[in-house]
């Protein structure tokens, strides 16, 4: 015996709300990561270019854009896990929408 789901309409608003601000957030974080980048370009000529006063100055100044480096790539990591799980519960909310509002054979 084969069990029939009753589908029933739910509002997407605040689900598609809450992803497009994650999607900002992705968008957000990826140029502060390219703005990160490049100035740990910039650490790295300095250190080639020896323009530090001393060799302490560059090791503090090369740990202090490593750990900018790990942070923005954390919350760079942790926004794309929470923008995937939003995305794929949107896609699941408008597919359960779709057979509310009557689609077959999905």
């Amino acid at each position: 015996m084969t069990e029939t789901l009753t589908y029933q309409f739910r509002d997407p608003a605040s689900l598609a709300t809450w992803t497009k601000l994650s999607l900002y957030a992705q968008l957000t974080i990826s140029c502060v990561a390219i703005v990160s980048g490049y100035l740990e370009y910039e650490v790295l000529v300095g250190i080639r270019d020896g323009s530090f006063e001393s060799q302490q100055a560059a090791v503090d100044v090369a740990e202090a854009s490593d750990a900018r480096q790990s942070l923005v790539a954390l919350v760079q990591f942790v926004i794309l896990i929470g923008s995937g799980f939003l995305i794929l519960r949107w896609i699941h909310r408008v597919n359960w929408n779709a057979r509310a509002l009557g689609a077959k054979g999905m």
